[in-house]
C-alpha cells in the first residue's frame, strides 16, 4: 500500500516535469502545434515556463511529500488563472493561452488528488 501511493504521488509530477522538458527543449514545435496560425507567446516565455515546470516537477518526484504537491497545485492554478485572464485581455494569444491554462488545471487537479492518497 505505501509503494503503491508513492508512485501515485510520483505520476502527476512526473508528467510534469516531462511536459516542461518539451517546452524548455523545443518550444516553437509546441507552439506552432498549439496556436495554429495565430499568434505565437516568444520562445523565451515559453522555455522560462518549461523550466519551472521541469523544476516543480522534479522537487515533487523526489520528495512527494503533502505540502509540496499542494504548494504545486496552487502555483499552477496560479498560473491556470492568468493564463485565462490573458486569453481574455489578448485575443491573438487566446488559443496558446487556453492550451496553457488547461494543462496547467489539469496538474493542479492531478497534484491536489496525488496529495490526498493515503501513504
Amino acid at each position: 500500500m505505501i509503494r503503491k501511493a508513492l508512485t501515485a504521488r510520483r505520476a502527476a509530477p512526473l508528467a510534469q516535469a516531462a511536459t516542461g522538458a518539451v517546452l524548455l527543449t523545443r518550444p516553437e514545435a509546441l507552439v506552432a502545434l498549439v496556436s495554429g496560425s495565430g499568434a505565437h507567446p516568444a520562445n523565451w516565455i515559453v522555455r522560462v515556463l518549461g523550466a519551472r515546470m521541469t523544476a516543480q516537477g522534479c522537487v515533487a518526484v523526489a520528495r512527494p511529500r503533502r505540502g509540496l504537491l499542494l504548494a504545486g497545485a496552487a502555483v499552477d492554478a496560479l498560473h491556470a488563472a492568468s493564463m485565462v485572464l490573458i486569453a481574455r485581455a489578448e485575443p491573438s494569444y487566446r488559443r496558446p493561452a487556453i492550451a496553457s491554462a488547461v494543462a496547467a488545471a489539469v496538474f493542479a487537479v492531478a497534484s491536489t488528488a496525488a496529495a490526498s492518497e493515503r501513504r
